[in-house]
């Protein structure tokens, strides 16, 4: 997806929305040109029913400039032009320093292929060498997306390097596809929340951005494995650098490789990559649709005791991330997807997936994101989405069940908090359940209007049927309610019954599990940032980066209040049929037994030390 500018939307919108047929002056840009005839000289195809272009507010980006038929192949990718770790010429010659300056003989298994034109040995002394080699690690003990950002970064500096002394290459095409592919990639990220600054951030406050960005641990990253490692190899990553002194290293690092360079190549890759698998795949053999790359935390493992097996899977999937030239030029819009990008046997082809009107622009969207996704990785937001989610922590439904007990006086707060929180560590180890609880919309809008709230117009009857259909996650995730049963028991139960066997409730939702719920989100609906006096007067916020976060702050809240707004329509529900039941009403004046609990419509499937547990949604 092209993130050169942010999107625009309300009134300041600038462009027709997707599908309504671009209007806006197409701009003429002669890097975007040279683009597209490098990549064809690479090996690259590109339809005539398409054109690759910019639009003012959007950035790069691809017009029909016919009407397209589904199935269409409007551009092919060879795989040999795409951009990662094995095609970049960084990882063998790492590989073969250090088996030329391994261990005793490994010098002689490296043969005149390690040195070449360009001596990766060390001939200094060995006193004189511990500045290099101090705290490095090696090319195959870097993890993450480490390997990826420093081949793109070294690969920037010979591209300039090369163009600035003419030289040639046998890969010139490929090199010149490479430098021109660079030379339409963002620059300026601004408008990305690892970039802004702290008055920018607080506007965040109360979503899941500020902490999923990231920024501290790409530093420490930086600082203590991207510093140590370029300084030990200073001949592979600066020209001339075999003869440098330590501070002549110092002085190009930071020239060349500075922390805001891998701020830079970290952002292009969260923004722009894709997980290609490799040749010979069950996905590339069947020519599946290929994935936008979605670890965005690629790294260490998820847990401290995963074994060998999951950290080579893990090492190959961050291997298999590559930047692939002109897929990524496409935009994104939510609901609004025209295009995907599909495996053949030795390229990557973008073809329709529904018919495309002339002026239209070429879309591909890659699971619809939340505006808190679009606005991490891309820097731009949907005016309407209807994929927008907000979590509930295990953290505040402690708090929640806290509030409910804030007549209890007769254990300090902090004592019954640590008592809670040692319940949801209890159901974390016995049963496997989350840390966050994922809502989403109800009924959610479409790019083609928003819908004002359903929830208060629906009768008793269609308002059950929702809630059958799973519209609703109060109701569907039976984890989520076997949570909530687990703090709102008193001790002797929860001990005797769950605790000491190793178990957990079963998930079943009730009065008073739905009152947990609404007080939890009563409470996270206060995490936002209060109203500011603009918007409080239905003013616009002064930047962009402030309209951006309002945007995410208010669907994130409307889901919110939507599932909240079930919540009580359901408990009005119930505490109605109570009373109808204890008065002995009912159809012929019969008494009718009425369901106080719905059970939520998971698999039943049970886990080692649960009762049941239903199937949890995950991110």
């Amino acid at each position: 997806m092209s993130p050169s500018l942010p999107h625009t939307f309300g009134d300041e919108a600038s462009v027709p929305p997707p599908g309504s047929g671009l209007q806006a002056e197409l701009i003429q840009d002669g890097a975007t040109r040279a683009f597209l005839a490098s990549f064809l000289q690479a090996g690259g195809t590109f339809s005539p029913l398409i054109s690759l272009t910019s639009l003012e507010s959007q950035g790069n980006c691809c017009v029909a400039n016919n009407d397209i038929e589904e199935g269409k192949e409007l551009f092919s990718i060879p795989r040999e032009i795409l951009f990662n770790t094995t095609t970049c010429e960084l990882g063998n010659l790492c590989r073969q320093q250090e088996r030329g300056t391994g261990s005793e003989g490994a010098a002689q298994e490296g043969g005149d292929e390690a040195k070449g034109d360009n001596d990766m040995s060390l001939d200094e002394p060995e006193s004189q060498q511990t500045w290099r080699t101090e705290g490095s690690k090696r090319w195959e003990e870097l993890t993450g997306w480490t390997p990826l950002i420093l081949s793109l970064m070294w690969a920037s500096v010979q591209i300039s390097s090369s163009s600035s002394s003419n030289a040639s290459s046998s890969k010139s095409s490929t090199n010149a596809l490479w430098a021109s592919y660079f030379s339409v990639m963002p620059t300026d990220f601004s408008h990305l929340p690892m970039f802004w600054p702290q008055q920018d951030l607080a506007e965040l406050q109360g979503t899941s951005i500020p902490e999923r960005i990231g920024k501290d641990e790409a530093d420490e990253e930086y600082r203590a494995n991207v510093i140590p490692f370029i300084k030990a190899r200073p001949g592979i990553f600066f020209p001339g650098g075999d003869a440098y002194t330590e501070a002549q290293v110092d002085g190009e690092l930071q020239k060349l490789y500075s922390l805001e360079r891998f701020h830079i190549q970290g952002s292009r890759i969260l923004s722009r990559s894709f997980h290609v698998k490799r040749e010979g795949t069950k996905e590339v053999n069947e020519g599946r649709m290929v994935d936008m790359d979605e670890s965005a935390e690629a790294g260490a493992g998820d847990s401290e005791d995963s074994d060998d097996e999951d950290d080579e899977e893990e090492k190959e999937d961050t291997g298999d991330i590559s930047m692939v030239p002109m897929a990524d030029m496409l935009n994104a819009s939510y609901d609004s997807e025209n295009a995907r990008l599909f495996y053949t046997p030795t390229s990557l082809s973008m073809r329709a997936v529904c018919s495309i009107k002339r002026g239209e622009q070429i879309l591909n969207t890659y699971g619809d994101p939340p505006n808190s996704d679009l606005l991490r990785r891309y820097g731009h937001v949907d005016l309407i989405n209807g994929a927008d989610e907000i979590e509930l922590s295990a953290k505040l439904l402690v708090e929640g069940a806290l509030k409910l007990q804030s007549n209890d006086q007769s254990t300090p707060l902090e004592t019954r908090r640590q008592a809670l929180t040692k319940r949801v560590e209890h159901c974390i180890a016995n049963a496997g359940l989350e840390e966050s609880y994922v809502l989403s919309y109800v009924f959610p809008p479409t790019p083609r209007g928003p819908l004002p709230s359903q929830i208060e117009a629906l009768s008793d009857e269609d308002l059950s049927t929702a809630i059958e259909e799973g519209r609703c996650n109060f109701f569907e995730d039976e984890e989520l309610q076997s949570l909530c049963r687990s703090l709102l028991m008193d001790d002797d139960e929860w001990c005797a019954k769950y605790e000491e066997k190793g178990k957990v409730p079963k998930g079943k939702m009730s009065l008073d599990v739905a009152e947990l719920l609404r007080v939890s989100c009563d409470l996270r609906e206060e995490m936002y940032p209060s109203a500011t006096t603009s918007s409080q007067k239905g003013e616009a916020p002064a930047s962009l980066n402030a309209r951006n976060a309002r945007v995410v702050r208010e669907g994130e809240k409307q889901v919110l209040r939507e599932n909240r707004q079930v919540l009580e329509r359901w408990m009005a529900m119930q505490l109605q049929r109570k009373e109808v039941k204890a008065s002995g009403g009912g159809k012929d004046g019969k008494k009718r037994k009425e369901k106080s609990s719905v059970s939520g419509s998971g698999n039943g499937n049970k886990r080692s030390g649960e009762e049941d547990a239903g199937k949890r949604r995950k991110r």
